[in-house]
């Protein structure tokens, strides 16, 4: 004959009674779930547990052997590995505490408050918030900070970027409108570099939206010749070489400014109407 009910005292656990269930109240796939009082109950296996609710119909978190977490992924390739779809990459052991994965385009998104910051922090054990980036949703810029500092660089909405210890805020823009899109300030002397290799050219060029092919204009350094030229119209019209200064395309070292700066002249009178120059 068929058991349809556990009694009391029938089955004990250290002798101590389990109230009455009845078997046949189960389904299939469930389990016996205790509260801690002696009562016994059925529960479905993946029903969730105290604190998580879940209507998953697939697995969607998985933790493996070694404390891996993964989300949309049976084999985390970091610590916490959310994935909505196959990239066919791996994850760099020097970054893989947080790995986000998709085939397609795959990011983060922080929210906050319209007048508040979004920020990332980075961080040792001498000083929590070292480095980091916030977007300013009051101000719609990006915030860079270095050494425990903010404003390191700034980009403002505008898209004006400043750079250096004297940028706050949104201060780029309070410098001449007609060149306030990338400002470098300090306190002291303050400067830029261009290094390039040592038979290259470093070159500044100037030319208009839409443009294609040469610049219109642009300032070289020669490293290899150790020459300056200045271009305008696509042309070299100003050279600076170890033999001074000449003009358009001359190289000749006789043609340079400096010969022409030599000896002696004596401004002459011509007449009421007329100034000459006597070399």
């Amino acid at each position: 004959m068929a058991l349809t009910k556990v009694t009391s005292n029938v089955i004990t656990d250290n002798s101590v009674g389990i109230t009455q269930l009845n078997v046949s109240d189960g389904r299939n796939g469930q389990f016996l779930k205790t509260d801690g009082s002696g009562n016994l109950s059925f529960a479905t296996a993946g029903g969730g547990v105290d604190g998580i609710s879940s209507s998953a119909d697939a697995t969607a978190i998985t933790i493996d052997s070694s404390e891996k977490v993964g989300i949309g992924e049976t084999t985390p390739l970091g610590k916490l590995h959310v994935k909505s779809a196959d990239s066919g990459g791996s994850a760099d052991s020097g970054a893989d505490e947080l790995v986000i994965e998709g085939s397609g385009d795959s990011g983060i998104q922080i929210l906050s408050g319209t007048s508040d910051n979004s920020t990332i922090l980075f961080g040792d054990s001498g000083d929590s918030a070292a480095g980091g980036l916030r977007y300013e949703q009051n101000n719609n810029a990006l915030n860079f900070r270095t050494n425990g500092t903010w404003d390191r660089l700034y980009i403002d909405s505008s898209g004006r970027v400043g750079l250096g210890s004297q940028i706050t805020n949104n201060q780029a823009s309070t410098y001449d409108s007609r060149a306030n899109d990338f400002v470098v300030s300090g306190g002291g002397d303050t400067g830029i570099t261009i290094a390039g290799g040592s038979s290259e050219d470093i070159r500044i060029s100037f030319t208009a939206n839409g443009t294609t092919g040469l610049s219109k204009g642009s300032i070289t350094y020669d490293n290899n010749a150790d020459t300056l030229a200045i271009e305008t119209g696509g042309t070299q019209r100003i050279r600076i070489d170890s033999d001074g200064l000449k003009f358009g395309s001359d190289t000749a070292a006789a043609d340079a400014l400096d010969d022409y700066e030599e000896g002696s002249w004596t401004p002459t009178h011509g007449g009421q109407n007329m100034i000459g120059v006597a070399v």
